[in-house]
């Protein structure tokens, strides 16, 4: 399948043989009996043919245009040796990116992606996320192939059908979880009505890159894992976990991860309620300085700017000194930022 993909660059010493060489589609060319010449000795190389005899030969013959085509497809140079080039590459060069192109056929990426395969997201999260939005868990609905007789009642809440959109989040078990996240990033509302529309609400409300985008996320689909994995330790180990401890392990698993990745946000109010009611740090993306007006001071006073730092991860102390003179900037260490002398 890649060979199609692969042509060699022929040097003027390359050993490749011209009749024997497999590298063409459909075999070695001296295999191919609509393709047989005397000008050209059955052991010559590829090279001894270009360089020394040229093709001016097969234009004189007509019925060697195959040949001429399969030849003229090819590439040469002056070099010693002869060097594979990956031709979907305008380099040369291989890369897997462009080798997995050519054996698949793209398609548009789904409008869930980015609710799924953000940045930071949590593997095993991801993945059963990416499973439950397609419907492709094995929820008991969808084993309706085990006969009419299987049980298809939802193991957590021991109700109706169990589907992906039952679990996610109508089950009764599910609801009040997701209603409780729901309340601590502020929003009062009823569940939606499937998976799909609760990922697209996320999705378009919290469209802007940081710790918020990130946090509604990985609540998301740690929601969606851990509530998979209570489910089948029900069916298979016989065990059931209360709803607010399960709660307590998707809060406590998606604050170690945002704790983890210490990303920056708008300090906006939003952002700063939402950090709070999952007692999250919030780390303010750098502004521009703002300087302030600083009041007239005495003779021998200082003043200190306890927060004159602008990166979000370090601290730093400016201050400024006035004598009996004049006013002197503090001294301070060599590649001391002089901004921060103003708040």
């Amino acid at each position: 399948m890649a060979s199609k993909h692969v042509c060699f660059i022929v040097g003027s010493q390359s050993p490749l043989q011209f009749w024997t060489d497999p590298s063409h589609p459909n075999g070695p060319l001296s295999a191919q009996s609509s393709i047989t010449t005397s000008f050209i000795p059955q052991k010559a190389s590829i090279a001894e043919a270009k360089f020394q005899g040229g093709w001016d030969l097969i234009q004189v013959l007509p019925h060697l245009q195959e040949l001429k085509q399969i030849i003229n497809s090819g590439l040469f140079t002056k070099a010693a040796n002869s060097n594979p080039i990956w031709k979907p590459e305008s380099d040369g060069n291989f890369r897997l990116r462009s080798a997995w192109n050519t054996v698949r056929s793209p398609n548009p990426k789904p409008p869930w992606v980015s609710s799924v395969w953000f940045a930071g997201h949590t593997p095993k999260f991801s993945i059963t996320a990416w499973q439950a939005l397609q419907d492709k868990l094995s929820t008991r609905d969808n084993l309706h192939f085990l006969g009419p007789n299987h049980d298809r009642s939802c193991l957590l809440c021991n109700s109706v059908s169990e589907s992906v959109n039952h679990i996610f989040f109508n089950c009764s078990y599910s609801a009040w979880i997701w209603q409780v996240i729901l309340r601590r990033i502020s929003e009062r509302r009823k569940q939606k009505k499937s998976l799909s529309d609760e990922e697209n609400w996320i999705r378009s409300k919290f469209k802007k890159k940081g710790q918020t985008y990130t946090l509604v996320r990985t609540l998301l689909t740690a929601s969606i894992y851990l509530l998979w994995q209570e489910r089948n330790s029900r069916l298979f180990q016989k065990k059931k976990t209360h709803k607010r401890f399960l709660l307590s392990r998707i809060i406590s698993a998606t604050r170690s991860r945002i704790l983890a990745l210490k990303l920056e946000d708008e300090d906006s109010e939003e952002n700063q309620r939402i950090s709070n009611s999952f007692n999250l740090p919030l780390f303010s993306k750098a502004t521009d300085p703002k300087f302030c007006h600083w009041e007239p001071l005495a003779a021998y006073e200082i003043k200190l700017n306890p927060d004159a730092s602008l990166a979000s991860d370090t601290a730093s102390i400016g201050g400024l000194l006035r004598d009996h003179l004049d006013w002197r900037p503090s001294p301070r260490p060599q590649g001391y930022n002089p901004i921060s002398l103003l708040c």
